[in-house]
Parts: C-alpha cells; sequence; structure tokens
C-alpha cells in the first residue's frame, strides 16, 4: 500500500505546471458550481418540504378548530344546567318523597331534556348529586349496550355511586372551592365504546356550595368528524394519538408508526404536529418524501443542465489560462534555478504591475537581503563574541576582589576570625557560582544565589549600614538568564547610591505574562535624566559600561523585547527593571 502510495505521488510530480494548472483551474472552477448546484437542488426540494408543511399545518389547525368548536358544543350542554339558578335551587334543597317526585316531574325534566337537545351531537348528560333526597332518574343499563344507545338521554343518580370509582377521588372532583374549570376523561365504558365524557363541577351559585358532578359523553367520532385523510393528500397518513402514546384515530387503521418507531421524522418522511387544544391529543400528519421530492424533478433536470454547461466552459476557459500563466512562470523558474546555482547577482527583468511583477521584485530584493543577512550575521556574532568577552573579563573583578582581600587582611589583624571565616567563604562561593564552569547562560535561582552572596560578602564589609530585602516567587527560579546580571547593579548602587549613612536595597522577581521581571530597587542619592541618557549610551566609554553590558548581552541572547531599563528621581532612588524571556533552562540545579 506505502508503494503504491509513493508512486502516486512521483507520477503527480512528474506532471508538468501547466497539467497541474489547468487541473486546479478546473477544480477550483467546478467544485464552487457542483456546491452550488447541489444546494440549489437541496433548497428547492426544501422549499417544496417547507410549502408542503405550512399547506399541511394549516389544514391540521382548521381540523384542530372544527374539533374545538364540537368540544364547546358539548361544554356549552353542561353550562346550560350549571348555569340554570332555579335548578341550583331546587336541587339544593330538601325534598320528601312527594315534592321530590314533583321536581323531577314539573322541572328537572324539561330542563335536561332541552339542554340534551340544545346540542348538534348526540350525547348524554348525567347529573351526580350530593343531595341524596332528589329521586334519580335514569333507564337501566344491559351488558354489552352502548350508554349513548339508551331510550333515555339524561339521567339523575346520587353523588355516593361515584365513591368506587378511582378517577372520583382526584383533587378536582373531591374539592369543594368553586371552581369552572371542565375536564375531559374517558371513565367506565367509555373507551370500550369509544365514547370521550367531559365533567364540570356543579355549585349553587348564592351559597357557593357544591351540589354535585355534571357529566356529559359524547362520541369520539362526532368530535372527529372533520378529520379527513383526503385533506391532507394521497399516500399521507393522518393520526389522532393521545398523551400516552395511544392511536385515537388512524386514517389507514393501523398504529402510528411515529410512536411504533420512537422516532419524529427522518428523511424518508415528513411529520407534522398540531396539539388539540383542551385534550391531551395530537393530530399527526405523515407525508412519505418522494410526495414532496417528486414536485422538485424539474429543478433537479435543470440544475443538471446548466452544470454540463458550465463544466464545458471551464474546460475552454482554463486551457488558455493556464497556457497564458506558464509562459510567465518558466521565466521565474530559469531564474531561480541560476540562483539556486549559486548566482546571487541574478535579476529578473520584468514588466507590468501584475502579481508576477511583484514575484520578479520580491526575488530581487531576496537576493539582495540574502547578501545583507550575511554581512549582518557575521557582524552579530562579533558583537556577541566581544559581549561573552567583557562578561568574563567582569566575572573576575580586579576591583571588587582588591577591596574584599582588604577586607579580609583587616579582619584577620583585628583577630575578627568569624566574620573572616565567613567572608573567606562567601568569596569562594561567589567566584564558583560567577565562572560556574564557562557557562554564559544559569537559572534565575543561581543568578539570585550568586547575587546574594555578593550581597553577605558586603554586608560583613558595612554591617548595619546595608538593608537588603527580598521580595522574590518561586516560581521564578527554574527559568533561565544570561549571568551576572544582577549583580551589577547592586555593585553600582553600593558605589554610587549612598544618601547619608545607610542604604537599603530591595530585590523583587516575578512573573509578568511571558517574561521573568527581575527589579532592584535602591533608596540612594537617585540620578537626573542626563545621567540616565549617558548610563545607556553605546557612545559613552566610561559611564554605566556594566549597565550597558548586561543589556547588550540581554539583547543579543533574547531579542530587542529584553533588556534593562533604568527609572531614577534624585534624592528618592534608583530603581532597575530586567526583563527577560520564559524560557525553561536546561541547566542543572544547585
Amino acid at each position: 500500500m506505502l508503494s503504491f502510495e509513493r508512486l502516486s505521488f512521483k507520477r503527480v510530480d512528474s506532471v508538468s505546471f501547466g497539467v497541474k494548472l489547468l487541473v486546479s483551474y478546473m477544480l477550483l472552477a467546478m467544485v464552487p458550481v457542483i456546491i452550488t448546484g447541489f444546494f440549489a437542488y437541496r433548497n428547492s426540494v426544501q422549499s417544496v418540504r417547507d410549502h408542503t408543511r405550512d399547506n399541511i399545518q394549516g389544514t391540521l389547525l382548521q381540523m384542530r378548530n372544527n374539533i374545538a368548536y364540537k368540544m364547546e358544543d358539548v361544554k356549552r350542554v353542561s353550562a346550560l344546567v350549571t348555569s340554570d339558578q332555579s335548578l341550583q335551587r331546587l336541587l339544593s334543597r330538601k325534598h320528601d318523597a312527594w315534592s321530590g317526585f314533583e321536581a323531577i316531574t314539573r322541572y328537572l325534566d324539561p330542563s335536561l331534556r332541552n339542554a340534551v337537545n340544545s346540542s348538534a351531537n348526540a350525547i348524554q348528560l348525567s347529573i351526580y348529586l350530593d343531595n341524596d333526597s332528589v329521586p334519580e332518574v335514569y333507564d337501566v343499563a344491559e351488558d354489552g349496550v352502548d350508554p349513548l344507545s339508551m331510550p333515555r338521554n339524561y339521567k339523575v343518580l346520587h353523588a355516593v355511586r361515584l365513591d368506587q370509582e378511582p378517577w372520583y377521588s382526584e383533587e378536582f372532583f373531591q374539592s369543594g372551592q368553586y371552581d369552572e374549570t371542565i375536564v375531559w376523561k374517558q371513565v367506565g365504558t367509555d373507551e370500550k365504546y369509544n365514547n370521550l365524557s367531559t365533567f364540570g363541577k356543579f355549585f349553587d351559585l348564592q351559597k357557593l356550595k357544591k351540589i354535585g358532578v355534571v357529566k356529559v359523553t359524547v362520541k369520539i367520532d362526532r368530535l372527529l368528524t372533520e378529520v379527513q385523510h383526503s385533506r391532507i393528500g394521497e399516500r399521507s397518513s393522518l393520526f389522532v394519538i393521545d398523551g400516552a402514546g395511544r392511536t385515537i384515530y388512524s386514517s389507514s387503521g393501523s398504529e402510528s408508526p411515529v410512536i411504533a418507531s420512537g422516532s419524529e421524522a427522518d428523511d424518508s418522511r415528513l411529520v407534522i404536529r398540531e396539539p388539540i387544544s383542551g385534550l391531551d391529543w395530537t393530530l399527526v400528519a405523515i407525508i412519505p418524501r418522494e410526495v414532496f421530492v417528486r414536485d422538485a424533478s424539474r429543478m433537479t433536470n435543470l440544475t443538471l443542465l446548466i452544470l454540463s454547461v458550465n463544466v464545458l466552459i471551464i474546460l475552454f476557459l482554463s486551457y488558455f489560462v493556464s497556457k497564458y500563466f506558464m509562459r510567465r512562470v518558466s521565466k521565474l523558474v530559469h531564474s531561480l534555478q541560476a540562483f539556486m546555482d549559486g548566482d546571487l547577482s541574478k535579476r529578473i527583468r520584468y514588466t507590468g504591475k501584475d502579481e508576477f511583477a511583484s514575484i520578479s521584485n520580491a526575488f530581487n530584493n531576496m537576493g539582495e537581503s540574502i547578501e545583507r543577512l550575511i554581512r549582518q550575521n557575521y557582524e552579530a556574532n562579533l558583537l556577541k563574541k566581544e559581549a561573552e568577552l567583557s562578561t568574563l573579563q567582569a566575572q573576575i573583578n580586579p576591583h571588587f576582589l582588591y577591596n574584599t582581600l582588604s577586607s579580609i587582611g583587616r579582619l584577620a589583624k583585628f583577630g575578627e576570625t568569624e566574620k573572616l571565616n565567613r567572608m573567606v567563604i562567601e568569596l569562594s562561593k561567589f567566584y564558583r557560582l560567577a565562572l560556574n564552569q564557562g557557562r554564559t547562560v544559569v537559572t534565575v535561582e543561581q543568578e539570585l544565589d550568586h547575587t546574594r552572596t555578593y550581597i553577605e560578602i558586603q554586608k560583613i564589609k558595612y554591617g548595619d549600614k546595608l538593608q537588603v530585602y527580598y521580595d522574590i516567587e518561586p516560581s521564578v527560579y527554574p527559568y533561565e538568564t544570561v549571568k551576572i546580571v544582577v549583580q551589577p547593579f547592586v555593585e553600582n548602587a553600593l558605589e554610587h547610591a549612598w544618601y547619608g549613612e545607610r542604604i537599603a536595597i530591595r530585590i523583587v522577581a516575578e512573573l509578568m505574562n511571558d517574561t521573568v521581571v527581575i527589579r532592584i530597587i535602591d533608596n540612594g542619592v537617585g540620578m537626573s535624566r542626563n545621567t540616565l541618557e549617558q548610563l545607556m549610551n553605546r557612545d559613552g566609554i566610561r559611564i554605566g559600561y556594566g549597565i550597558r553590558n548586561v543589556d547588550e548581552r540581554i539583547r543579543l541572547h533574547y531579542g530587542e523585547s529584553y533588556g534593562v531599563d533604568l527609572h531614577s528621581r534624585p534624592g528618592i532612588g534608583t530603581t532597575a527593571v530586567i526583563t527577560i524571556p520564559r524560557c525553561p533552562s536546561p541547566a542543572p540545579m544547585p
């Protein structure tokens, strides 16, 4: 397999640039056209799909409104009964046998018949009364007989008959608070005979006392008479499902595949839903994909025709364009070949203002830049070597060594052996860290240790006159730095910054963004702006040589973004800020 891939790449590499350019133009031009055509086709299908969805959604909305209208018709029957104040007073009073019979025959029977007959649907009205002094009125139901087929289309029963019904124990039926809510349920034999019942509370509105419950039963088929499969088109399916996912109505006579598969929609069909207000039911229409794809077939044929014409035009144009540019590329290739052979004096002469002219100018500038960079690299190496030599010279400072040895002699003369021992140990450690096996890069921790050693030697010399404070973040220790960059500033402060009998120096090291920042702060005499400029002036011979040396070594090693900044005010003090990049050091820790 690997050999085949290598062979394929070799074959591609052996093809001329003109052919590659031709193929590239063809691909770059054809791919957008093909993609555009593809998305045009997809958009057309989606447009038809959306149009179909909107039409069927509107149809489902009409069906839902028709169902809502029939539901309102049933609810109106319940409202006629519960809003009748005469009926409220009659059914809330206590009756004896004669007055109860009279109430039934003279008022209750006509009122209930009128309420039932006011509906356009075949219904049965049932009133369950808390007042057991009102006689019951009902037909004796036979087993296997639909209650809606009984001769009497209303009945009056005592509410105690419902005590054993599970649904009657719900909060809605047991609450004695006034409530106009209407509840739709399938209870008793409703599911068996495909009926649906609505329940409402019956109150005496003057006393706000519950009288009972009004139940109106209607055929589900009567509510769904407007749910017609023919209205959503051929090959489509229409369902009504309840909240539990059971199929209430199916145009195909089978269970909804939406429920059976557990899927709302996929690429093979379009599923549209419309909830029915007041019921936990949903109208569901399923449209096969071929129904809306069929209408997009003409767009598909037109897209293919446009694509074919575009391909032919692209082939013709790509050939001439690639041939035109190939002549100019060949001229560049010959010049580059000469440059690669070592002829840096080779230059391209090209007239015009296009990209090829820019490439020619860039080629000529590149030749000049390479020659200039060779010179600059040579000069930079010389400067770096000189800086390293200056560092080595500063590592063993004769003046410091002379002063230290003089101090050691005085300590020996006066017999201060403890201070003498400390100074010899610190001096040994100082030069061990300074020499550091000839390495020019150390860790920040080693550099700070070197500075601490120098300070300890000076504290033996100056005693309490010298106060040094350290504010070091341990996180700076592992990073590298050019060595001997902190000690020169401490030394400079001790030599030039005394202001009175005492001097205090503070050394701060911290991480800031991608840099390590070290500050050496003293409370000495400070410097004027003119003195600061002379310190950092490269033309200066004697003033600030050590400080410039530190700055130049850092810039040579890490780049012009890093180095030393000085801030000072006369009579207040001086702050030296050393900035180096966060580079983890490979140097071993001491």
